[in-house]
């Protein structure tokens, strides 16, 4: 009967534990830049561009500050070496602003970042371009 007892008990503290991690995976981290409280936005796009598929992901937080994660791929889903680093140029759609050329910086063999600010409220486009091959990426700022 003590056996039994004892191994209900185990069975039980078991479960609780995996019970606890599968919530923790579920829910995610709670803090950092991406985080739904300081009311961020996470646009992802995948785009064929020529020999590669990019993997983009723009999180934009509330106060303009935004990051820029760019992935090359290559048909089996492994980064891809590329000739260079990709041209990313942001505008504003609501007023004449002119073109800002971003900096890039390679993260990895074949994924690259940008960061910076927008400055102010509005709808901006975020051009991407490899050896030729162009794609958009769209957001709407509002702080």
């Amino acid at each position: 009967m003590t056996t039994r007892v004892v191994a209900i008990g185990m069975l039980v503290a078991l479960l609780g534990v995996v019970a606890a991690f599968m919530a923790i995976a579920l829910i995610g981290p709670r803090d950092g830049p991406l985080s739904a409280d300081t009311g961020s936005a996470l646009i992802a796009r995948e785009q064929d561009m020529g020999r590669w598929t990019l993997q983009a992901q723009l999180a934009l937080a509330g106060t303009g500050a935004y990051e820029l994660d760019l992935r090359f791929v290559d048909e089996g889903g492994a980064a891809a070496s590329t000739p260079g680093s990709p041209t990313v140029r942001v505008s504003s759609l609501d007023h004449d602003m002119g073109i800002t050329s971003l900096p890039i910086e390679p993260v990895a063999i074949g994924s690259y970042r940008a960061v910076g600010s927008l400055s102010m409220e509005g709808r901006w486009r975020f051009q991407i371009e490899m050896a030729g091959d162009q794609t958009e990426m769209f957001v709407t700022f509002q702080r």
